[in-house]
């Protein structure tokens, strides 16, 4: 399974959504800490042609997902059932992917 790595403020528990030095809200320290993995789709496209190399994976479903942590991210979802996707659909990790970069796919029912 891809890991999902956010940073926390180990002063005022804010969760920044990517990398930083320090945290945005006062300055403290952030640590890194392994997420859910788990979300909801806030918005999305699909993808039906892009650059030769991304033909295998097509139509490629790409939304922003509001984490369970509060933070959202950019991610490409997979699996068979990816076309079934709509606004509020819970989304998971998911342990198969064609990207390094962690990918989701449709929770199942009752795996929340």
């Amino acid at each position: 399974m891809n890991a999902l790595v956010l940073q926390r403020c180990a002063e005022c528990d804010y969760v920044a959504n990517f990398w930083r030095i320090g945290c945005p809200r006062c300055l403290g320290r952030l640590e890194d800490f392994d997420a859910a993995g788990t979300g909801v789709v806030t918005t999305f496209s699909i993808i039906h042609r892009w650059v030769e190399r991304f033909e295998p994976h097509l139509p490629i479903v790409l939304a922003i997902i509001e984490l369970d942590e509060g933070v959202e991210i950019m991610s490409s979802l997979v699996g068979d059932d990816r076309l079934q996707i709509a606004v509020g659909s819970p989304v998971e990790i998911a342990p198969e992917g064609w990207s390094e970069k962690p990918q989701f796919r449709l929770a199942a029912a009752g795996s929340e």
